[in-house]
């Protein structure tokens, strides 16, 4: 079982994006530790894919925010602190494949309680900043891969990863011609 949250102090730049905005998102980061095991068994068992995740990049989207500016940016850094949720655990167990999407993905059988409630406040709060959140239904997952045109067959080790949530970040992703390059620009710790 791996447990902890990033440790890194968080950074403050701008990401691409219309002058004057931030690409961004509200996401759940893994620690190190578990960001390595999840890379490393994605890598024995799927060796093949083609556009791996970067391991520094790998986390949890629970509300992508697109170009928001420095207003509202503001004003996300100061609902995230709602503080209405105890830390939690969720056990990445499943593998599933997106064809539309073409993403191979990792995600709990079960959603746990806080982290259906944690997604669903970050969606109120990209909305009370007057950013206009998607209607797609959030589904919770790590992308492990992208590109994926075929399914992956099963994995050869089932996965079964235990992550303790004890914060969540807004992080800025800039695009880069060799792939996304997210900084944390606030980190907020649950409630407990």
């Amino acid at each position: 079982m791996t447990k902890g949250r990033r440790t890194s102090r968080p950074k403050r730049s701008a990401a691409n994006g219309a002058p004057g905005t931030t690409r961004a998102f509200l996401a759940l980061l893994p620690d190190p530790g578990l960001a390595d095991a999840v890379a490393s068994w994605r890598d024995r068992n799927y060796a093949i894919l083609n556009k791996p995740v970067a391991i520094q990049n790998l986390h949890m989207t629970l509300a992508f925010l697109g170009n928001i500016d420095d207003q509202q940016r503001r004003q996300i850094e100061a609902s995230m602190q709602f503080g209405t949720i105890e830390p939690f655990e969720i056990v990445l167990d499943t593998v599933t494949w997106w064809p539309d999407r073409e993403i191979l993905w990792l995600g709990p059988s079960a959603v746990p309680e806080p982290l259906g409630v944690l997604a669903r406040e970050s969606r109120r709060m990209a909305r009370e900043a007057g950013i206009a959140v998607g209607k797609r239904r959030w589904q919770a997952h790590v992308s492990l891969a992208r590109r994926v045109s075929t399914p992956a067959p099963p994995p050869l080790v089932a996965p079964e990863f235990h992550w303790r949530v004890d914060g969540f970040a807004l992080q800025a992703s800039r695009l880069n011609p060799d792939g996304p390059v997210y900084e944390t620009l606030h980190w907020q710790p649950v409630a407990g």
